[in-house]
């Protein structure tokens, strides 16, 4: 089969579990039907962590004459082969008549349809990727020699006891093969991702690079609006309120509070404590906003399980 091939690279790369790798996916981009193909472990891959990098996709046709030794597809980081995934391979059937056609702004088109997946995957899987999230190195185990990156390099000979371990960046997530296709078909589908999620997963972001008081902001901003969302579906429901009388109820009990407030005086079920978000939540988010309070991490981290949890539960699917 006559196919136009060609490498896609992500700029942070995305931590993927063992079983992303070596799999292949159908991508829809515009009007072209395609595959998206992820890079392979070595096929000496053992737990004692030998070799290190990434090997190209097996079904490509580009890799197997240009690319075969390339050594950028990404990296192992543990004894179980999860990976940082930094290459990955697409192609699209052709013809020699319509080759051209297919290629023309193919580059733009998959450009935009890649930055979209990886919003789709940080979105579902509950992470942000950036420059800091893809430096996570769980080696594990020792062997002759450890290669680790081009600045870090551990001989066994050098260390006692011969195991070893190296633990950068703990709160890395390794995606699973799910949330990977997931991703795709959101992509595919052209598929729109709300507010809610958006402002958590901004939240998470700003979390990762200690940018505290702004994690905690995204987060109640994230579930004010999910909050909403579930109080306009119950005014729906009731379909006794005309749209003008909503939205002077609304701005009525506009703050976090109002709006626990509201839900409970329509006996909606909260997916936490009352006390998590009238105590704990406002607290923080006030003390964030008009006394500059410096939050810490644990307190940051119970507010966005707190927008997780109330998300799950309120929050809407993509559009």
């Amino acid at each position: 089969m006559t196919r136009i091939e060609t490498i896609i690279e992500f700029e942070y790369g995305i931590p993927c579990k063992k079983d992303v790798l070596g799999a292949e996916f159908p991508i829809m981009i515009g009007e072209l039907r395609g595959t998206i193909a992820f890079p392979n472990l070595p096929e000496n891959f053992n737990r004692e962590l030998k070799e290190v990098d990434l090997r190209p996709p097996k079904n490509s046709k580009l890799c197997k004459t240009l690319y075969d030794y390339d050594k950028e597809w990404g990296r192992i980081t543990d004894s179980q082969g999860n990976s940082y995934v930094k290459k990955c391979m697409i192609w699209f059937p052709c013809t020699a008549e319509n080759y051209k056609d297919i290629s023309l702004g193919i580059n733009e088109k998959t450009n935009n349809y890649i930055d979209q997946f990886i919003l789709f995957v940080e979105v579902l899987a509950r992470i942000a990727i950036d420059e800091n999230s893809c430096k996570g190195l769980y080696i594990t185990g020792g062997s002759d020699y450890l290669y680790i990156d081009e600045y870090l390099k551990i001989s066994s000979a050098d260390i006692t006891p011969y195991a070893i371990v190296v633990t950068i960046n703990p709160d890395s997530d390794f995606v699973p093969e799910q949330i990977i296709r997931q991703a795709i078909e959101h992509t595919n589908s052209n598929h729109k991702i709300c507010d809610d999620h958006l402002f958590l997963r901004d939240s998470i972001f700003h979390k990762n690079r200690y940018e505290f008081r702004r994690a905690i902001l995204d987060a109640t901003t994230a579930i004010e609006i999910a909050l909403t969302k579930r109080i306009l579906v119950e005014f729906k429901h009731m379909n006794v309120l005309p749209d003008g009388l909503i939205n002077s109820v609304l701005k009525k009990f506009h703050s976090l509070r109002g709006r626990i407030e509201l839900m409970q005086s329509l006996d909606i079920e909260l997916p936490l404590k009352k006390s998590d978000y009238l105590d704990f939540l406002s607290n923080v988010r006030n003390r964030a906003i008009h006394a500059g309070y410096q939050s810490n991490l644990d307190e940051v981290k119970k507010v966005i399980v707190i927008a997780t949890r109330t998300i799950d539960q309120f929050g809407s699917d993509f559009r």
